[in-house]
């Protein structure tokens, strides 16, 4: 096996068993007990734990009292809540006075970027599009004034965070029908706007702009209609004086000056005199179910006091026996200390792609187009097709994970029309299909060409989610040797006779024409223990033998190599430790001709690579990628010949790349040579 192959093999296993074996199974004694001490010391963790150098008094009493302590070796124990596991189906929303503007460049144009959230900072970062919009628009006035209005000079009308038409029971209502389980918002995003009347600041909801208190609005809404409801925190502000080391506070409407909360004898310290205090005045007032934090960048977990705040949530939500949970952003590798994304925290929070462990429970976290926050100027090509939301859905949690799309509403509180027409389509779908969603497991038998499959392992029931219905009305789904007690398609009761092939798995004979557009589910219960095989897809050679390994019918290993549809390309190969694989099916004998169809920027050339066949490094030489001018102007490389044998053959390219992006990979081409 190829060296660095083999490594990366190692490094991946090792991880993952390390960071599977730090989360707890659910036990009722660690939430029904506060008084005792979840600390352990046999807990094998993948980072350092230093000891906090003392609690923050507004905190120390609840953790002092309670099961967790604010050490990674406690917190990991924490238990995953079922609801979690179960639910499923989430939605967050980006609100704000963002949205008042509600405008970003397409992410494809000059200038582009995806987060219209983002517009405070587009304004002073240097992007040309968003300052010029802004000027047009508003002739340049500051962000706050968008607080409580300024005039929009091309409509001629007065723009502020009103939220007139804002209904916070209709919003329930209609994320209910949506099939939705829980609901977090962001409670303060990166602008230092907080939607809640918090003691700590002026610059809020209550004060300013709609003058309602949103987020108990919309948490009283949301327990009304049995809505689990959760916020979002950034821990950074992008231009609060006090988080910037700065005196004057003048420019930063509705900041007030500090008081000694943690009775050091200093005041106007953000972390300890506002963050601290301020989300322990959320979770004390709102009591919720689940904490998302972001805006970490910039420090490690210790500076952020994130174990401190973890330990004091879990225990206050312990003593009343509620179950929560939290995501994974306490903290970047700063200070001396690990980054915590994807390692610490309940599950890993992913945006928009996910080349992750799933071992570890995770979340997709995304909007139906490419903002969070509402985008007056959202392409059409930019959002998610019904089709394609149905579909991701069902990819996500097939994948073990959960999915949470996120809104964007309007400054006046509505919700844009492209997202009510997707959220009613999830509705109609889980209303005939969600058995085969809420509370199943990942696939057994991983991802299909044709579909997806989702577990109920304690009704011993599969769920086969059949992408293309097949004209003829036959299809395989390879990878299961149970015999099959019964068969039947889930939106009608229909029966499905099915057939055991030896050595492949099943045959399907479906009734009648496909249920549904876009995704149509077969339920099949199996007798005894299931007896399950991972499908790997076999590529076959085209009628003149030649094998066309694509981005498509690749398997990909590793965290950021993903697949990007619109290049129909590899991409984001920036770690060396991930690596695309093929399988092969050859016939006859022969030697064949690898040639490999890629792109790289000039800024990423002479990156090496090597090809591994069958876990065996081909050729002792390396490749060396040139340019091609950019990351999608594709060319062609000859790289080697190689001779395969009659049978199964794996393809690999090993990235021999210490640091930055390697390369986008189209596709490897095996030619037959005469």
């Amino acid at each position: 096996m190829c060296k660095d192959l083999a490594s990366t093999l190692i490094v991946l296993v090792v991880t993952a068993a390390l960071l599977t074996g730090c989360r707890a199974t659910k036990s009722t004694d660690q939430t029904s007990d506060p008084g005792v001490d979840m600390t352990s010391a046999s807990v094998q963790l993948p980072t350092e734990d230093p000891d906090e150098e003392a609690l923050h008094p507004m905190l120390a009493d609840v953790i002092e009292a309670g099961p967790y302590k604010p050490k990674w070796a406690s917190l990991v124990t924490h238990p995953m809540p079922d609801w979690f596991e179960n639910d499923k189906i989430g939605l967050s929303a980006h609100w704000g006075p963002y949205a008042v503007p509600g405008w970003t460049p397409r992410k494809d144009t000059p200038y582009g970027v995806a987060y219209a959230e983002w517009y405070m900072n587009w304004l002073t970062s240097g992007n040309k599009a968003v300052k010029e919009y802004h000027h047009k628009t508003y002739h340049g006035v500051p962000y706050d004034d968008f607080f409580d209005g300024t005039k929009n000079h091309t409509t001629g009308e007065i723009d502020g965070f009103f939220t007139k038409d804002f209904d916070s029971d209709r919003w329930m209502r209609t994320f209910k029908a949506a099939g939705v389980k829980y609901f977090f918002l962001t409670a303060k995003h990166h602008d230092g706007f907080c939607l809640w009347d918090t003691q700590y600041t002026d610059r809020n909801a209550m004060k300013m702009g709609p003058k309602r208190d949103l987020l108990r609005e919309l948490t009283d809404a949301a327990r009304a209609h049995g809505l689990r409801i959760g916020f979002y925190y950034s821990f950074y502000e992008w231009y609060n004086p006090i988080y910037r080391g700065k005196a004057d506070l003048s420019g930063y409407k509705g900041i007030k000056p500090l008081q000694d909360e943690d009775g050091d004898g200093e005041t106007g310290e953000y972390v300890d005199d506002f963050m601290v205090p301020q989300i322990k005045e959320l979770i004390d007032k709102f009591q919720p179910d689940y904490l998302c934090f972001d805006g970490e960048w910039e420090h490690g977990y210790v500076h952020w006091r994130a174990r401190q705040i973890m330990a004091y949530y879990y225990n206050q939500a312990a003593a009343r026996g509620q179950e929560v949970i939290i995501n994974d952003r306490f903290g970047q590798s700063k200070e001396g200390v690990s980054d915590t994304r994807g390692v610490y925290g309940d599950f890993y929070h992913v945006e928009y792609f996910a080349n992750i462990d799933r071992a570890k429970p995770w979340a997709m976290w995304r909007g139906f187009g490419n903002s969070y926050g509402y985008n007056r100027n959202e392409h059409p090509s930019n959002i998610l097709s019904v089709k394609d939301t149905i579909r991701m859905m069902v990819d996500v949690v097939a994948d073990n994970g959960n999915v949470e799309f996120n809104l964007g509403p309007k400054a006046d509180g509505t919700l844009a029309a492209f997202e009510t027409e997707r959220l009613a389509a999830m509705g109609k779908w889980l209303a005939v299909n969600g058995d085969a969603i809420y509370g199943t497991t990942k696939s057994p038998v991983g991802v299909l060409p044709k579909g997806r499959v989702t577990h109920r392992a304690k009704a011993k029931k599969l769920y086969y989610h059949i992408y293309e219905w097949p004209a003829d009305g036959v299809i395989e789904l390879p990878g299961i040797f149970n015999r099959i007690a019964s068969a039947r398609v889930l939106a009608t009761g229909e029966k499905v006779k099915v057939k055991r092939v030896p050595e492949e798995g099943l045959c399907l004979e479906l009734p009648g024409a496909a249920p549904d557009p876009y995704v149509s589910v077969i339920e099949l219960k199996y007798r005894g223990a299931l007896k399950a095989e991972r499908y790997v897809p076999k590529v076959k050679a085209d009628d003149q033998g030649v094998f066309h390994l694509t981005a498509h019918n690749a398997v990909v290993h590793g965290k950021t190599l993903k697949l990007e549809p619109d290049k129909s390309a590899l991409g984001f190969w920036t770690d060396r430790n991930d690596y695309p694989e093929w399988t092969l099916k050859v016939g006859p004998k022969g030697v064949y001709q690898l040639t490999l169809e890629f792109a790289c920027d000039p800024s990423a050339a002479d990156g090496k690579f090597a090809l591994v066949v069958d876990d065996e490094r081909v050729d002792k030489d390396t490749f060396t990628i040139p340019s091609t001018g950019g990351w999608t102007q594709f060319q062609t490389l000859k790289c080697l010949q190689v001779e395969l044998d009659k049978g199964t053959h794996t393809i690999a390219i090993a990235n021999l790349k210490e640091t930055g992006p390697l390369m986008n990979v189209r596709s490897v081409v095996l030619t037959p040579v005469d």
